[in-house]
């Protein structure tokens, strides 16, 4: 089972890897743009398209192109850089970010509409701005709203919406482990460490949201450090966390927390956007062991239910080693893995204490129910809240000794169950039935007076009457209505009620 859980999360990997790609491919009846340098645009610009370059440097390019008559779309499917404009024939088609307002597109797709434009050729002229990297990743194409249009639109989906809420769903799992475990931080440290994952996976995730170029250059500077921060923490938590989990000594957890504070606060210190990316890039390369190492340990001893999701998330860590080391293609699905990972982790933790609940629920449950009828014990009344308005009555069966003597105790005990399946048909959900003890119960009725409750009582010893017949049993009962007495006191003087009534009837046979 575990090995096919594994072979299922590589082949999810695959398959999604795949698809990302498929999507950002041009299909067959799409049109490739062929983007060259402007005439008056800077002499850095490059001479083919697709490229990428980490920056020393911020700095803007100009490429233009002829667009022919007919498509109406324009899709840029993979750009970095913080600012973009494009104009067609002169008149401003798109335009996201500015130099000191950074924007964040490089995940999502750009889709420009041309409606509206002449049935003739088209002048397009791209600006691309970048602080720390710039690139167009994937030839822009053209196609139509209604044709190809549709691959950007889900792949917008894909980058923009799903992110969000797989984001959510973790930081909602972690908010809530993250309580637990601070309650119960001494025996459950492990919920802690892993509630704090999730959130600052949520974090993370702020690098991958798509930025309008509303923030200024320094708040953006602020942004994409406490993202990256959140990275470290959370492949780190997320190592530390499986690794206590399943009590195992290979004290990677506290040597990767340790090593993610010292690149968080290595990250905090960078004084720019150029800076950061380089030690990012480093960073990566020596967090991706640690998530593997957590990913190992996952696999190995945790059930397999989840294991597909953490080797997802260990495919896309081999796949960014291979991307940092070896310029190995564009496809970049960390975040991906990293949500995959998180919410295994996370959905584990909650559903192993929805469990705990259920049996602590079960035991408690046990523990105040009378294990013969179903019934309440006496134990349930310590805690019982009762109402000036409501009503205690005591029952108490005649001559049940003969029953079992003559009858067996078997018999005895079904017409004990036979009892409170007759008060249960009769009262409320809010009423309760007790047993004291032997063949005597209690019923809690609620919002009655005495004249009521005995009424009650009367109709369901009626019942029980009817459900016992070859026995023809009898039970005599007591009412007390609450007032301001406690409910040991108000069954004393349902019982006193009680075995008065009881002679009555002695006497009168």
């Amino acid at each position: 089972m575990r090995t096919v859980a594994v072979g299922a999360g590589l082949a999810a990997y695959a398959v999604f890897a795949a698809t990302v790609l498929w999507l950002y491919a041009p299909g067959t009846d799409d049109l490739p743009v062929e983007l060259s340098p402007c005439p008056d645009g800077p002499h850095e610009s490059p001479r083919e398209v697709p490229f990428y370059e980490v920056l020393d440097a911020p700095r803007w390019i100009a490429l233009c192109a002829e667009l022919p008559p007919g498509p109406d779309l324009l899709v840029l499917p993979r750009l970095s850089g913080n600012a973009i404009e494009v104009t067609v024939d002169g008149q401003v088609r798109l335009r996201v970010g500015a130099p000191d307002r950074p924007a964040n597109f490089w995940l999502q797709p750009q889709r420009v509409p041309l409606e509206g434009l002449p049935p003739r050729e088209r002048a397009l002229r791209l600006e691309l701005f970048g602080h720390y990297d710039l690139g167009i990743r994937v030839a822009p194409y053209l196609t139509t709203w209604r044709g190809g249009g549709w691959r950007a639109a889900a792949l917008s989906w894909l980058t923009e919406d799903l992110v969000a809420l797989v984001t959510g769903l973790n930081l909602g799992v972690g908010l809530l482990l993250t309580a637990y475990g601070l309650l119960r931080r001494r025996e459950r440290g492990e919920y802690l460490l892993l509630g704090m994952t999730s959130v600052t996976a949520a974090l993370y995730m702020l690098d991958f949201q798509p930025g309008g170029g509303i923030a200024s250059t320094s708040l953006f500077l602020l942004r994409r450090k406490l993202s990256l921060a959140g990275a470290y923490f959370t492949i780190a938590g997320l190592a530390a966390g499986l690794e206590r989990t399943a009590r195992v000594r290979w004290r990677v957890g506290a040597t990767s927390l340790a090593a993610a504070a010292v690149l968080a606060a290595i990250t905090l210190l960078q004084p720019d956007l150029v800076a950061l990316k380089r030690a990012s890039t480093w960073a990566a390369a020596l967090v991706i062991p640690i998530a593997l190492a957590g990913v190992v340990v996952a696999v190995r001893r945790f059930e397999p239910l989840f294991a597909a999701l953490w080797v997802f998330f260990g495919a896309s860590a081999v796949h960014v080693l291979l991307n940092v080391g070896f310029h190995f293609g564009h496809l970049f699905l960390l975040h991906y893995g990293v949500l995959a990972g998180t919410l295994a982790a996370g959905l584990r933790a909650a559903i192993q204490l929805s469990r705990l609940g259920t049996d602590l629920e079960r035991a408690s449950r046990a523990a105040l129910t009378d294990p013969l009828t179903g019934a309440r014990n006496r134990a349930f009344c310590e805690n019982l809240t009762l109402a000036s308005t409501d009503a205690v009555a005591v029952v108490d069966f005649d001559d049940f000794k003969r029953v079992n003597d003559l009858h067996g105790h078997a018999r005895g005990d079904r017409l004990l169950v036979d009892f409170v399946i007759a008060a249960r048909g009769r009262l409320r959900p809010s009423d309760q039935v007790v047993r004291m003890g032997g063949d005597e119960f209690a019923l809690l009725i609620r919002q009655a007076d005495e004249a009521t409750a005995a009424r009650i009582c009367d109709q369901i010893l009626t019942l029980w009457r009817s459900s016992s017949a070859d026995l023809e049993p009898s039970a005599s009962f007591g009412v007390t209505e609450v007032g301001t007495r406690s409910f040991e006191a108000c069954v004393a003087r349902a019982d006193a009620q009680m075995y008065a009534r009881k002679s009555v009837t002695r006497r009168a046979t």
